[in-house]
């Protein structure tokens, strides 16, 4: 009856070292390498958004030709679209300053708005 007792006790405890260094080693997967080792975080931070002036347009027949426009400050990406945000067009400032001029193709007629997209 001893004998009984002790092997259904050595049963239980090989179990729960199994469930253990099971559950170890699911916890233990996840590892971190490189310059930014074990780093996580977030942050949150406002966005201000630009001002849009001196708004021009050339057109070629029936298709917009060139839009171009200045930012009140510096922007690294900016993009416009005429569907509001459906179809975007890159733009260029020429490598400095805060005017974009945007090559568009976009028939006249159906332009609904004129949307400016910026990044800084």
């Amino acid at each position: 009856m001893k004998k009984h007792k002790t092997t259904r006790l050595l049963i239980v405890i090989a179990i729960i070292a199994l469930v253990g260094a099971a559950a170890y080693a699911f916890t233990a997967s996840n590892t971190f390498s490189g310059g930014n080792a074990g780093s996580a975080g977030s942050g949150s931070g406002a966005i201000s958004g630009y001002a849009v002036s001196n708004i021009a347009y050339t057109n070629s027949g029936t298709n917009f030709a060139t839009v171009s426009f200045d930012l009140d400050k510096a922007a690294s990406t900016v993009q416009v679209s005429f569907d509001n945000g459906t179809t975007n067009t890159a733009c260029s400032n020429g490598g400095s300053g805060n005017h974009w001029s945007c090559t568009v193709g976009d028939a006249i007629g159906p332009a609904s708005s004129l949307t400016v997209t910026a990044l800084q």
